[in-house]
């Protein structure tokens, strides 16, 4: 299977990977910050809970 992304960039080329990580955590934190989903939780605190 290949993955293909159809977001580009200003020049109209196909974005690069570090590109498509920044837009990912971009949106990630703005989806946190609008309560759309929860943060990222530290593995371990489960254990103490």
């Amino acid at each position: 299977m290949v993955a293909f992304s159809r977001i580009t960039t200003s020049d109209s080329k196909p974005a690069t990977g570090r590109e498509l990580e920044e837009i990912a955590r971009r949106e990630y934190a703005k989806a946190v910050a609008e309560g759309r989903c929860e943060g990222p939780w530290p593995r371990w605190r489960g254990w103490f809970d």
